[in-house]
């Protein structure tokens, strides 16, 4: 089931958090301003982790990547050729 939160907070170790139903939700790989949709992947009493499916609104301090290293790009199937390749 995917959900969408607003993430608010930054726990240590990076994850960042949001809130859902009065629970505390875990997300690794947003920041906190973003509005996101996520799957929530473990429940606990207190608390959740998700993982992240889309950014609806994106942090002012989400940049995008300079460029792809080739890892990424041969994962992604795509063979266009890159400036660092």
């Amino acid at each position: 089931m995917s959900i969408d939160v607003e993430l608010t907070d930054l726990a240590y170790g990076g994850d960042a958090v949001g809130r859902y139903e009065g629970r505390v939700l875990f997300v690794p790989g947003g920041i906190p301003g973003e509005r996101v949709r996520v799957e929530v992947v473990e429940e606990r009493r207190g608390h959740a982790r998700a993982t992240l499916l889309e950014i609806l609104r994106p942090a002012p301090e989400r940049v995008e990547p300079a460029f792809l290293c080739s890892r990424t790009v041969a994962a992604s199937g795509n063979t266009s050729p890159t400036p660092h390749n």
